[in-house]
């Protein structure tokens, strides 16, 4: 969404343009490695999960992490 409002169009004009504008406009170039990045989220994922059981503490994700 932020890219959406980070330029000085609206939604209508947007919708109206051509493929090779929308490519100008965003780009799909990114910085991110992908798979480490899917690795994190997917762990994150997991984490996330696990914080609502009995008993769990970040002491384990944090051990995990410092590996």
């Amino acid at each position: 969404m932020m890219l959406f409002t980070s330029n000085d169009y609206r939604g209508r004009e947007l919708l109206e343009m051509d493929n090779i504008k929308l490519n100008e406009l965003f780009t799909s170039y990114t910085t991110f490695d992908n798979y480490r990045f899917y690795q994190l989220i997917a762990y994150l994922d997991k984490v996330n999960r696990a914080i609502n059981h009995l008993g769990f503490t970040f002491q384990y994700p944090y051990n995990v992490y410092k590996q």
